[in-house]
């Protein structure tokens, strides 16, 4: 049998198959196959989903057959929109009374189904689909068919959806969590550096991710709640041959055009590592292009790194400091302000030579306007300064 070509022929094939009761898969997936993501979204009105599937069933005797569930399963996954795909946990009772989940080789049929409609979907529907609450099962589904093409999750919904749902809670005691990575070394290659680059794939630093109790036996007991930059320092407490990287990667995500509440999850993660005085050394350029990044907390991070590095610095990153100074400088949070004449201090006595250079930077300094007040500590140090 040709496959219908055109949408009115795969409406009607639909429609004939439906009216006949038609049970096997392999009938629809013909009628499907080659279907655009627009004819998709058109071929689903044409489904009756809560006729074919009551969304209750009283009584034992009045339950589905499993075959006609697998097919609205299948079509679900197939025609719908990646927000109303359904989710594995619901379906595990679809087409069945309360009390009777579907477990053992009925599950694992009706999760075949469904993945075998979500593999005609195109790749971006299983991104968006991913960043739903379709359950971990259907997680893993549209994952790993996007694998099989040689894609990954890139988008925040789906990476979010990993973070909270999929990681095993990376509480410091717990060995769950690297396990999960060892057994799936296709996460920590692809979507773990993703929480870097991608805005809002790991929850913003003020939210908690994961709740961790370390006896489990004990109902009722205190939760740990854990963040994101848990996850981090995890890993690289876990995985040691990673720490470079991941605070490489701490840096480079604050330089990215995030906001400041998303940013504050890798300054945190960075603390949080507590580099060693080598580690912030061999990170000293990052550190000063830092200083001209939009979040205070980031910029707030570079000047205390950098403020036991001074004096071994070299002639060039002490001339980019200075370089970077202005612009912090022209800011209004005096905290910052003070900090950085702090540092400025500190490397003009390392670094003496560039004792005019800092002058003429604090002197041409376009200081943000200021409510006239008695002079503030913040002034008193632009005077001391500039006087060096």
């Amino acid at each position: 049998m040709t496959a219908p070509a055109t949408l009115a022929e795969r409406r009607a094939a639909l429609k004939r198959l439906l009216a006949a009761g038609e049970s096997a898969i392999d009938a629809y997936e013909r009628v499907l196959e080659g279907a655009s993501e627009k004819d998709r979204r058109s071929l689903v009105k044409s489904v009756p989903f809560a006729r074919l599937v009551p969304s209750a069933v009283e009584w034992e005797w009045d339950a589905v057959p499993e075959d006609t569930v697998r097919v609205c399963v299948f079509l679900r996954a197939a025609l719908a929109g990646s927000d109303d795909a359904g989710d594995d946990y619901g379906a595990r009772w679809s087409g069945r009374r309360g009390g009777d989940p579907r477990e053992g080789a009925d599950l694992e049929r009706l999760l075949a189904a469904h993945r075998r409609g979500a593999a005609g979907r195109s790749s971006e529907w299983l991104e968006e689909a991913a960043g739903s609450p379709g359950g971990i099962g259907f997680w893993h589904t549209y994952r790993s068919l996007l694998a099989e093409r040689g894609a990954y999750l890139t988008s925040a919904p789906s990476l979010e959806y990993f973070a909270r749902r999929i990681i095993p809670a990376p509480h410091p005691t717990s060995d769950e969590t690297q396990r999960f990575f060892e057994e799936n070394p296709t996460f920590l290659d692809h979507e773990f550096w993703e929480f870097f680059r991608v805005e809002g794939a790991l929850p913003g630093s003020a939210l908690f991710v994961w709740m961790y109790r370390e006896d489990p036996s004990a109902p009722g007991g205190d939760f740990e709640r854990l963040h994101s930059h848990d996850l981090v320092r995890y890993m690289a407490t876990r995985f040691p041959h990673l720490r470079p990287r991941i605070l490489s990667e701490c840096l480079a995500a604050q330089r990215r055009d995030f906001s400041a509440y998303n940013a504050r999850v890798f300054s945190r993660a960075w603390e949080a590592l507590e580099p060693t005085r080598e580690e912030r050394l061999a990170a000293a350029a990052d550190l000063i292009a830092l200083l001209g990044a939009e979040p205070s907390s980031t910029v707030s991070l570079a000047q205390k790194a950098l403020l036991g590095l001074v004096g071994e610095l070299t002639v060039e990153q002490a001339g980019a400091l200075v370089q970077a100074s202005a612009q912090v400088l022209a800011r209004s949070e005096k905290k910052l302000q003070r900090a950085h004449l702090r540092l400025l201090a500190a490397l003009v006595k390392a670094h003496p030579g560039c004792a005019a250079a800092v002058s003429d930077v604090v002197g041409t300094a376009e200081f943000p306007p200021r409510p006239a007040r008695p002079c503030s500590r913040a002034r008193r140090g632009f005077r001391s300064v500039r006087g060096l």
